[in-house]
């Protein structure tokens, strides 16, 4: 089984097989595996920082699996970037869940957030004369759009 289109030169998880007619075969549904392999992250700390690879991209987001053996899920919305599967990634542990996998996020935390987001805000206002059309009462998609940071974070940045 396929997922996305690998490009030459890209590095993606697979597993060796042997299909109905006994050839080997290989296939990205890696998933099964990784969970056999993993160990729970029980010496995981939150706030810690971990890496790992990215063995699977889902609507939600990433999962990939850190040299502990830990599976780390990666939810989109605490993605800074797009990722691709094969890729090493590094995140903030944010919670521990009770399966013994580990939730992470990407981005910084609320007070290292807090003065990028005002630097960012702050050159948006001196690029127009001091004067923005967004405040508190905008939409939460609309300073995403604009900003790339959620309501939350902009309001405190304010």
């Amino acid at each position: 089984e396929m997922r996305g289109r690998p490009q030459v030169g890209e590095k993606v998880w697979v597993r060796l097989y042997t299909d109905k007619s006994g050839r080997f075969a290989v296939s990205m549904d890696v998933d099964d595996e990784m969970r056999r392999a993993s160990k729970a992250a029980t010496d995981a700390k939150v706030g810690q920082l971990v890496k790992g690879a990215i063995y699977n991209l889902t609507s939600d987001g990433a999962f990939f699996i850190t040299p502990e053996r830990w599976i780390a899920f990666l939810h989109r919305s605490e993605m800074t970037r797009k990722l691709k599967v094969g890729e090493m990634v590094e995140g903030r542990v944010t919670f521990k869940r009770d399966d013994g996998r580990i939730n992470v996020s990407m981005r910084p935390t609320k007070e290292k957030a807090l003065i990028s987001d005002g630097d960012i805000i702050m050159e948006y206002l001196l690029n127009r004369g001091g004067k923005m059309p967004y405040s508190d009462e905008s939409s939460a998609m609309l300073i995403k759009d604009k900003f790339n940071i959620s309501k939350a974070a902009f309001k405190r940045a304010l």
